[in-house]
């Protein structure tokens, strides 16, 4: 599945020969548009992760050296969408 332009593209793509790949979704605000929600769930399951920096510092480039988190910036009323959308996706 690939995003576009709608709103759910990702912002940046890292790559380390040690590390490995990283998606990087940088956000002003704690909120993911529909399509994100969408496809960012799809991501999770087929083991690609995405990070995500609220700002562009050392303490957020350290994120990346920890397991994706885009789950921790998701909220109740977006978590419920993403159950609506893909049943069953927090039941693991």
């Amino acid at each position: 599945m690939a995003l576009n332009s709608r709103g759910g593209s990702l912002d940046k793509f890292c790559l380390h020969e040690k590390y490995g790949q990283r998606f990087v979704e940088l956000k002003v605000k704690k909120r993911f548009t529909i399509y994100q929600l969408q496809c960012f769930p799809i991501f999770h399951k087929a083991h690609v992760g995405i990070w995500v920096f609220m700002d562009i510092n050392e303490n957020e480039y350290k994120k990346l050296f920890m397991p994706p988190n885009w789950l921790d910036y998701v909220g109740k009323t977006q978590m419920e969408q993403i159950s609506r959308i893909h049943p069953g996706f927090f039941k693991s």
